[in-house]
């Protein structure tokens, strides 16, 4: 028998209930809302607590640890200043989004067009901040400016959109940064 996609979404739970498929297949099943979010339970225990802070294991560039770690109402002392940064407003309704102001590659600053999300700037745009992805969801001039910028690298394009991609040399780097707020 065929398992439905996407039965089971999420890593961590922290995203909001009404994307939640787990909670969608409770309230289908049993009519209960018993698959809500780990972050949306946390919260509902105590009023008081209005933040989090992730940070994802990963390996190195040379293959050292660095430990991940997940902080609910407050903040490790190592990041202190994180509570006295410019709180940026959602983006969108029922993800985790903010405004994006700027990206700059290698110094040199990329122009976004007008956003379509209501309610952002122009010449910024709305993005995603998701913990369980890799993927960097951005427009394809962006993408273009990205790739563009490494050396050796080549576009490989055929007739159909889904076959678009960049071949990057192994030793390929480049400079991305993203400002927010």
């Amino acid at each position: 028998m065929d398992e439905p996609a996407n039965l089971f979404e999420g890593i961590l739970g922290v995203g909001f209930d009404v994307n939640s498929q787990i909670n969608f297949q409770f309230q289908q099943t049993l009519g209960s809302d018993q698959g809500t979010t780990t972050l949306s339970k946390i919260l509902s225990q105590n009023n008081m607590l209005n933040s989090f802070d992730i940070q994802l294991s990963r390996l190195d560039d040379v293959g050292n640890q660095n430990k991940g770690m997940l902080f609910i109402g407050s903040h490790d002392g190592n990041f202190s200043r994180i509570a006295d940064q410019p709180q940026l407003l959602q983006t969108s309704t029922g993800i985790w989004s903010i405004a994006l102001d700027s990206m700059k590659v290698n110094g040199k600053s990329f122009q976004f067009n007008a956003s379509t999300v209501p309610g952002v700037p122009s010449g910024k745009i709305s993005t995603l901040m998701d913990s369980g992805t890799s993927l960097a969801l951005l427009p394809p001039a962006a993408i273009d400016f990205i790739y563009r910028s490494i050396p050796g690298s080549v576009l490989h394009s055929t007739s159909s959109s889904a076959d678009y991609q960049w071949l990057v040399p192994c030793t390929g780097t480049t400079n991305v940064s993203f400002t927010y707020g």
